[in-house]
């Protein structure tokens, strides 16, 4: 093989392969208009494990702000594109704080990207952090999807099941957390003005009482919180929030 022919060939590859990032990336990172050595500056920061502290993260979103943005974005893709693999979970502490503070940060431009972490099933362990920061940033589009999870998590509890798949080799978080998607992903559907969802959360924890009692609480929690409110204080808490959804259901259709 000709040298010219070999210098062709890794052009080629460089200028498909986008010098390294995927179609993925390329479709989905904004553009920086900031100086080099700035971009430089904060993809540093990104690398840093200490970044999951949540001082940290707002120290980061006060000195960038939404000029930050693009480089979060192109980080929780890098560590997307890694796979699931727990062999450097430090790595994923990193992407649940960056995607949570896509939300508080609220900028529209991250929302293909948290869509992509909130559907993957090989990252349902993100699912909370997804749903809460879809429902900040208050695009419909993130509706449909938001939906989907809820079905594909509601029937987890329909056949006994509170925790769901992990495909995560060597981690396994606590018990319950089907309950606390459904919970957040009802929040962020009501935000995004999905009232219905009220006569959803009621559902899923009517289906929870008896089986689990921690996960029935989440939820709960979940309607006091769209609702305003407050806990109920009778013994029979479903009775007490159906009848209430019953007089309240015109208010929210």
């Amino acid at each position: 093989m000709t040298k010219a022919l070999i210098i062709g060939i890794v052009l080629f590859l460089l200028i498909v392969g986008g010098c390294g990032k995927s179609q993925r990336e390329k479709d989905t990172i904004p553009e920086s208009s900031l100086a080099p050595e700035k971009q430089e500056k904060i993809r540093r920061v990104l690398r840093d494990v200490s970044y999951m502290a949540k001082a940290a993260r707002k120290l980061f979103a006060k000195e960038y702000g939404k000029d930050g943005v693009p480089f979060m974005i192109e980080r929780i893709l890098e560590i997307y594109e890694t796979g699931p693999d727990w062999k450097h979970p430090q790595l994923y502490s990193i992407a649940g704080n960056l995607i949570f503070s896509l939300g508080e940060i609220g900028d529209e431009r991250a929302l293909p990207a948290l869509k992509l972490w909130l559907t993957d099933k090989k990252y349902r362990v993100f699912r909370t952090e997804a749903a809460y920061a879809l429902g900040e940033l208050g695009n419909s589009e993130a509706i449909q999807p938001l939906w989907e999870v809820w079905k594909e998590e509601k029937g987890y509890l329909e056949k006994d099941d509170d925790e769901g798949p992990w495909p995560f080799a060597g981690y396994h978080p606590s018990g319950g957390y089907v309950h606390g998607v459904l919970a957040e992903v009802g929040k962020a559907l009501f935000k995004l003005g999905e009232k219905s969802i009220v006569g959803e959360l009621i559902e899923a924890a009517e289906m929870s009482r008896e089986r689990w009692t921690g996960g029935y609480w989440r939820l709960l929690e979940a309607l006091t919180e769209i609702s305003g409110e407050p806990l109920s204080q009778s013994t029979d808490e479903i009775g007490y929030w159906q009848k209430w959804w019953q007089e309240n259901k015109p208010k929210y259709q």
